[in-house]
This record gives C-alpha cells, sequence and structure tokens, in this order.
C-alpha cells in the first residue's frame, strides 16, 4: 500500500509542480508586458521626470532673478542715498558761498560809501573853515575871491579824525590854479604860511594814535610850484596846476607843499575831477606785472613812499588807488548840481583795495577768491578767508572749476544804496573814467568744507537696507 501512496503523492506533486509553472508562465506575460511598455514610455521623454528637472531648473532660475533684483534694488538705495547727500552738499555749498558773496558785495560798498561820506564831511568842514576864518562881514565873498590862497586851521586834525574813521590813509588837499597872475599869487601865499601848517601838523602826529611812522621835524621847501619831473604843467593845458597845500599824515622827506598833483604819471582821474566837477577814481597802482622791471621799479619806488604811512606788519606793495574829491564853495545846500559850479580845489584821498574787503566775513569760514577788473589796468585777485584778506597778486587767480559759479558787479551796483542804510549827498560819482568791476568766486577748500562721511553713511545704511 505504501508504495502505491507515495507514487500517488509524488504524481501529485509533480502535477502540482506543473500547474505552478504554467501559472507563473501566465502570469509572467503581462508582467513582462507592463515593463516592455515602461521602457517604451521612458524612451519617449519620461515625463514625470522631465517635469521635475524643469521645476527645478525653473526654481533655480527665479532664485536668481530674485538675487538680481535685490542687488539692483540694494545698488540703487545705494547710488540714490549717495547722490541725494551729495546733491545736498552742493546746495548746501552754493548756498553758503551765495550769502557770503552778498555779504562781502554788502560790506566792500558800505565801507567804500563811507570813505565818500568821510571825504564829504571834510569836503564841507574846509568851505565852511575857509568863510568863516574870513576877516570881513562878506565872508563868502572874500573866501570866494580868497581861493586858492586859503589856510584852513586844524587840517591835520579834521583829517586825523577821517582817517580814523575811515580806510583813508593819506588826505591831500590840492589846490585849483588857473592862469600864470594867480598861480603867483599862491606861490607867494604857500611861501608866507606853508612852514606854519607844516609844523602844525608834524606836531600832531605825536598824540595821533592810529599814526606809526616817522616823524622828520627838518625838511626842505620849494617856494614855486613843482613836478615830478620838473615840468610842473599840464601840457595840454599849461594855465592849470594842480599844487598841494597840506597833507596828513606829513612825512616831509620831500618838500612837502607846492607839489603839481597833475604831474602824477599814473593817472589822469585829478585832471578828469576838474573838469567833470565828479568824484573820481584812479586806476589802481602798485600792481605791477612781474615780468615788467620797469613796472615793478615804479610800484616799489611808491611803496617806499606808503610804508611809513601805514600799520606796521602791512605790506605796502599791494594795489592801492586815491579818490579825487572835488571841493567846492558850497555850503548852502546839501546836495547841489555840481555842474552849475567849478571846483575850488581837491582833496585825495589814499588807500589800499584790501581795505575794502576786510573783516566781513566770520571767523572760521573757509576761502574765498575775489577778482578785481579795471578797463585802464591789470586784475589782480585777493583771498579772503575769514577777516582775513590776502593778496594773491597780478591777474586773475580765481579756480577754474568755479566759473560758472562766479557773481560780478559794476562799481556803481556796488554802491547802490541798500534799506536801511544812509544815502550818500556829496558830489556826482564818476563811474566813466576807469570802470571797476568786481568777481567773487568760491575755492576748492570752500567746497571741500562741504563734503561729510554723510555720504558714506547713508550709502552703508541703504545698502544694510536692501540686504536685510
Amino acid at each position: 500500500m505504501m508504495p502505491s501512496s507515495d507514487r500517488m503523492l509524488r504524481a501529485a506533486g509533480a502535477e502540482d509542480d506543473i500547474a505552478d509553472q504554467s501559472l507563473c508562465s501566465s502570469h509572467g506575460a503581462p508582467s513582462s508586458s507592463v515593463a516592455s511598455g515602461s521602457e517604451h514610455r521612458n524612451g519617449n521623454g519620461n515625463v514625470p521626470v522631465t517635469i521635475a528637472k524643469e521645476e527645478t531648473s525653473a526654481l533655480r532660475s527665479m532664485r536668481w532673478v530674485v538675487l538680481a533684483v535685490l542687488v539692483c534694488l540694494t545698488a540703487g538705495l545705494a547710488v540714490g542715498a549717495y547722490l541725494y547727500t551729495l546733491s545736498r552738499e552742493n546746495k548746501q555749498f552754493e548756498n553758503e558761498f551765495g550769502d557770503f558773496a552778498d555779504k562781502i558785495l554788502e560790506g566792500a560798498g558800505d565801507t567804500l560809501k563811507d570813505t565818500f561820506g568821510a571825504a564829504d564831511l571834510l569836503s564841507t568842514s574846509i568851505v565852511s573853515s575857509a568863510r568863516h576864518s574870513s576877516s570881513t562881514c562878506d565872508a563868502a565873498a572874500e573866501a570866494e575871491s580868497a581861493w586858492p590862497s586859503v589856510y584852513i586851521p586844524d587840517f591835520g586834525l579834521r583829517a586825523a579824525k577821517t582817517i580814523a574813521l575811515s580806510v583813508i590813509k593819506i588826505v591831500a588837499l590840492c589846490m585849483v590854479v588857473e592862469g600864470t597872475e594867480q598861480r603867483e599869487e599862491w606861490e607867494t601865499f604857500a611861501a608866507a604860511r606853508g612852514r606854519e601848517w607844516v609844523d602844525e601838523n608834524i606836531n600832531l602826529l605825536e598824540s595821533d594814535v592810529n599814526y606809526f611812522g616817522p616823524i622828520v621835524k627838518e625838511y626842505f621847501t620849494i617856494d614855486n610850484v613843482f613836478g615830478e619831473s620838473g615840468d610842473d604843467l599840464l601840457p595840454d593845458n599849461p594855465d592849470l596846476t594842480f599844487p598841494t597845500s597840506q597833507t596828513y599824515p606829513v612825512i616831509p622827506t620831500f618838500p612837502p607843499y607846492n607839489f603839481n598833483c597833475l604831474a602824477l604819471g599814473y593817472t589822469k582821474a585829478h585832471a578828469t575831477m576838474i573838469e567833470t566837477g565828479k568824484v573820481t577814481l584812479t586806476e589802481p597802482y602798485m600792481n605791477p606785472d612781474p615780468n615788467d622791471p620797469d613796472d615793478l621799479a615804479a610800484a616799489e619806488q611808491l611803496a617806499n613812499f606808503y610804508k611809513d604811512r601805514i600799520e606796521p606788519g602791512e605790506e605796502p606793495m599791494e594795489p592801492a588807488f586815491e579818490i579825487f574829491f572835488p571841493v567846492f564853495d558850497v555850503v548852502d545846500q546839501v546836495k547841489f548840481d555840481a555842474s552849475q559850479y567849478k571846483p575850488v580845489a581837491g582833496l585825495t584821498a589814499s588807500f589800499y583795495w584790501r581795505d575794502l574787503f576786510r573783516n566781513i566775513l566770520p571767523s572760521g569760514s573757509e576761502s574765498i577768491t575775489i577778482v578785481t577788473n579795471n578797463e585802464c589796468g591789470s586784475p589782480f585777485t585777493y583771498q579772503l578767508t575769514g577777516p582775513a584778506v590776502k593778496y594773491l597778486g597780478f591777474g586773475d587767480k580765481h579756480d577754474d572749476d568755479f566759473t560758472d559759479m562766479g557773481v560780478s558787479i559794476t562799481l556803481p551796483d556796488l554802491l547802490q544804496t541798500r534799506p536801511g542804510h544812509s544815502i550818500y549827498g556829496g558830489p556826482d560819482i564818476n563811474y566813466d573814467y576807469c570802470p571797476t568791476s568786481f568777481s567773487i568766486y568760491p575755492s576748492d577748500s570752500h567746497r571741500q568744507s562741504f563734503k561729510t562721511n554723510a555720504r558714506i553713511i547713508n550709502t552703508i545704511v541703504a545698502v544694510f537696507i536692501g540686504v536685510f
């Protein structure tokens, strides 16, 4: 029985194996087909994998775009902050320069008007004194007939007070002398009274706190009118002379009176004043061309004359000028038509251009450049640093980088009366003789004073905001 059973079991097992193999074969065919299909789809694009890769690439690109935007935004903020700060600094610089230019022009104009006013007051005082020193009842008539042979008492004291209240360095009274007869009368009068007024003015110097030069008490005189080269007459008008009478401060190292001012070779302002009856400014002098030996020698000669008449430490050889101020024998009018009268004398008031610009800007302010131009001479340049004035020399020396910012003004505009200021009431001013103008420019040091760390700080802040 057992062998049969074993065989039957083995037979059944064999059948089962065959069935399993059949089943595996029937199930294996579809698997094989699916696998084959999958391989086919992957070969045609592998859709899920491709989408993933594209999405990853897009995200990566977007990240770079966002980063680029942030970088541009940060850079834009930084540049904007820098430019804004730079613009603000430039605006502040321009505003301050404009304010300084206005201060300079107003200050220089006021100083010049005050100087004209001081000369006008001295002129009126001279005429009044000449009239009231007359011994007759008709003082006006006698004074009028006496000119030019008129002695002005206390001239030195009046001049000293005028100098103390202005920027004037020297005052001289010159007489208008016409014709040979009047000239001889003047020379006789000057020979008789000249030493009297010279000694009087020399003695005043000892008590004058504004005088720093020597006191010379020994001197010689010339009794006739004389000139620089012995020619005491004006070539085109030999009947007209303009001799000095009294001068203050007087340092008689050469004859202290009778010098014919018309013989001055560096100007024609004196003759113009006599002819027009107007206040006339000379062209600038002591502004020599450094390449012209003759010009330098003439300037040195004038500087030697001035050196004892200015404060110690002041440079004598810098541009100066004179005002020729007409004296009219008129005391009954404050403002009058000078064309109806002839000058009987003239005041010459000498001073330096630098004194017009002193003590205007506040201490600590940066440099400003001023160029003075005159149609009868060469330009010259000053530098203002706070209240101090420095002569930069012959020619226009302003920084070309600031040419477009320059502020220019003519002498008539400079002397315009501003609201709240007194009006000059003396003789008219001659603006046609050697017209003068001024140009004001900022300097690089002035510009640099407005460059601060604000631009860097604002730029860093902008970058920080953009990054974080």
